[in-house]
């Protein structure tokens, strides 16, 4: 069996089913899979279209040079601009329709998620099978899928749809449980987060193949659910990365300890949160309730390094115990009941231990570049046959080097310079808040964004928008 592994297709569904594929082939893919239409362009505000051309592939260079022509994405033209533009490309977003009415399909099948990019409504009716594509497959925090391969372990593929946010872990944005956020982003939840743990967390006899937006090294909460759910690869995609990173966390951190630290760091940081907010969430009953105290549970039992207090996590009525630095149970509530934290403590730290332990060293990543930058395709191709898991082929396009023929050598002002006016933007994501907004209930959202950028920082060049213009693919 070969497995294709490819991220951020951005609606260039065509250029997929040109790939060689086998018989017993299977796609899974991470990021913007383009759940696109010409509605989506009409409707869209100039924000939401800059994303859409600045990263699109379907785009042609001679359309975007006329887009540059005319404006400045730093500035919100006209609205009589803005139509123009959407004029000019709303053909380019007509491809679903094709593969809706079967006059174009996936040749292999395609395990995907859904990005924070792709349009709420048309993720809506793949979700409820309203539309369906014949072989595609979405993954969602409800739906995994288990693909047989007789005489050796399943394949197990599943995952987190849209966007990791810390601040908004307890915000449902616009839309119901299954889709959560705004239009132009989707992210992802508590609440589903529960859900998810509850459909995964037993699938120990299958190949696990974890699959998320974000990078699941970068994210300790994402890292943690890919571990008490046994997965054995994660796959995410790499914002617009020119090489692909496969690894380990032996790879990149140097002891355990600082492996088992950024998940203590999290739990903090999650503490915290939660303690601001709990006295609204206990308004909370019913179903909700109990998914959400589910989902405290399993964050609940992360060990805590270094600090003297811990902060239950938990919708009943507890005191704040004082701890030795590691996790302890939780004795008794305020009205003398015993919590759900009374566990056996050793018995839970030691196999916390042994998870981590086991996940340094076997858990690997693949963190990916675009399918598409300029005319090549980036893929990673793994090959599966008597049970075990082989590298076949890695392509990125790469960097072009060759301006540096005719570079003189830059002074220190230069470089100053350079550092001062890159206006790339930086990759703020865990720190975007949209307010807090109590699932089911209603509540207005906040109004505090939290974003910010440090001032005289050199930023990365990796995300590749050019202050002033779309960039090509």
């Amino acid at each position: 069996m070969k497995v294709t592994l490819l991220a951020d297709v951005q609606g260039n569904w065509d250029e997929v089913n040109e790939l060689q594929t086998e018989p017993d082939e299977v796609i899974i893919h991470s990021g913007n899979f383009g759940f696109w239409d010409s509605d989506t362009i009409l409707n869209c505000d100039f924000n939401y279209l800059k994303q859409l051309i600045s990263f699109s592939s379907i785009l042609d260079k001679d359309m975007i040079d006329d887009i540059n022509d005319k404006i400045n994405i730093n500035q919100v033209p006209n609205q009589e601009v803005i139509e123009d533009i959407k004029q000019k490309i709303v053909g380019q977003y007509d491809y679903l329709d094709d593969y809706i009415s079967g006059k174009k399909s996936f040749r292999v099948p395609i395990y995907t998620i859904f990005g924070p990019m792709d349009d709420p409504v048309l993720v809506e009716k793949l979700v409820n099978g309203t539309i369906q594509i014949k072989n595609l497959n979405l993954i969602d925090h409800t739906k995994g899928y288990s693909i047989q391969s007789p005489g050796q372990p399943d394949i197990k593929i599943y995952g987190l749809s849209g966007r990791f946010k810390f601040l908004n872990l307890f915000n449902s944005g616009d839309y119901t449980n299954k889709i959560n956020g705004k239009f132009g982003e989707l992210w992802m939840t508590l609440l589903q987060i529960s859900e998810f743990y509850q459909l995964n967390s037993n699938s120990l006899n299958s190949i696990n193949i974890f699959v998320t937006y974000n990078s699941v090294m970068k994210n300790p909460i994402l890292e943690y659910l890919a571990m008490v759910t046994n997965a054995n690869f994660t796959v995410s995609q790499g914002l617009h990365f020119k090489f692909p990173i496969i690894g380990n966390e032996m790879s990149f951190l140097n002891s355990i300890e600082n492996f088992k630290l950024k998940f203590s760091k999290f739990r903090i940081k999650f503490g915290e949160l939660f303690k601001l907010i709990k006295g609204d969430l206990m308004e909370l009953d019913g179903d909700t309730s109990k998914s959400l105290e589910t989902a405290l549970e399993i964050l609940d039992v992360i060990p805590i390094i270094h600090t003297n207090q811990i902060i239950p996590l938990t919708l009943k009525d507890t005191d704040v115990k004082p701890d030795n630095g590691i996790l302890e149970g939780y004795e008794t509530s305020k009205n003398g009941h015993k919590t759900s934290k009374d566990y056996d403590t050793n018995a839970m730290l030691n196999k916390i231990n042994e998870l981590y332990f086991e996940n340094f060293y076997n858990l690997w990543h693949f963190n990916l570049c675009d399918f598409k930058i300029g005319d090549e395709k980036n893929v990673i191709n793994l090959d599966y046959a008597n049970g075990k898991v082989n590298l076949h082929h890695c392509y990125s396009s790469g960097f072009d080097f060759n301006f540096k023929t005719d570079q003189k050598d830059l002074g220190d002002e230069d470089v100053d310079h350079l550092i001062e006016t890159n206006d790339i933007e930086e990759d703020l994501e865990d720190d975007d808040f949209d307010g807090f907004q109590l699932p089911t209930r209603g509540r207005g959202k906040g109004r505090g964004r939290g974003r910010g950028r440090a001032r005289g920082r050199g930023r990365s060049r990796a995300r590749g928008r050019v202050r002033g213009k779309f960039r090509t693919m």
